[in-house]
């Protein structure tokens, strides 16, 4: 399979798996954009942050470039403290560098009323999305980082919330496509995803989608911070 041929298949993997309705996490970044305009903006899309937060901003920039609505889910409002207790129940080793997305995550799955929470996991870590991975041209303990603790940890919550969480990146033939090319192929001056940025482009969304950089959740929801200046950290 010949690269451009590779990218066609990926966004139409991607255009079969989405599911018709759900709740998808939301941050205004490539992925999650990917997989809202690839649903026919069908799905509704929540963005979990503090109100000067950038993964705010983004998004309701984002939404009002592509025309459909967002739902924003103020962490100002939220009690970080008890979700951050759940995730401890869940997952005794999960640690500080892994607590603020999966926050996230949390808040996201006990506000949504839909029984499906879509996530674009998986995009950063076969696709070179990481900074890490970027420098050393190896994904390979970013994606066993996932495998092995991550989608585990994750499956659990669902579990918990009772929710059916779908992971469009994580498709068998995805993955497969992805661990094909190397990272010359995922590596773009300088930056990576470059596949992902190709589906995009292919797809339609224009070069604030496809060409913008990449923002961890727990620092573009500004989550990370907050916990730093409050201690909540001490609680793990």
């Amino acid at each position: 399979m010949d690269y451009s041929e590779a990218i066609a298949q990926i966004r139409d993997v991607l255009s079969e798996v989405i599911p018709q309705h759900g709740s998808l996490g939301f941050s205004g970044g490539l992925d999650s954009t990917l997989i809202m305009h690839l649903s026919g903006y069908r799905l509704k899309g929540y963005t979990a942050g503090f109100n000067d937060s950038h993964d705010v901003r983004r998004s309701q920039q984002v939404s009002k470039a592509l025309d459909f609505s967002i739902r924003i889910i103020s962490l100002e409002k939220i009690d970080i403290e008890s979700h951050l207790r759940l995730l401890k129940e869940i997952d005794e080793t999960i640690t500080r560098s892994e607590i603020g997305y999966e926050l996230i995550l949390s808040i996201i799955m006990s506000t949504v009323d839909d029984d499906t929470v879509i996530t674009g996991q998986g995009a950063d870590e076969f696709f070179y999305g990481y900074r890490k991975a970027i420098e050393s041209r190896s994904n390979s303990e970013q994606v066993a980082k996932l495998l092995q603790r991550t989608l585990p940890r994750e499956k659990k919550m669902a579990k918990y919330y009772r929710k059916d969480l779908i992971t469009p990146y994580l498709d068998d033939r995805i993955t497969s496509i992805a661990r094909s090319f190397g990272p010359d192929q995922h590596i773009r001056d300088g930056t990576g995803k470059a596949m992902i940025r190709d589906v995009a482009r292919i797809s339609g969304l224009p070069d604030m989608i496809y060409g913008y950089g990449k923002k961890a959740a727990q620092y573009g929801s500004g989550i990370d911070r907050y916990l730093k200046r409050t201690k909540y950290f001490l609680i793990l």
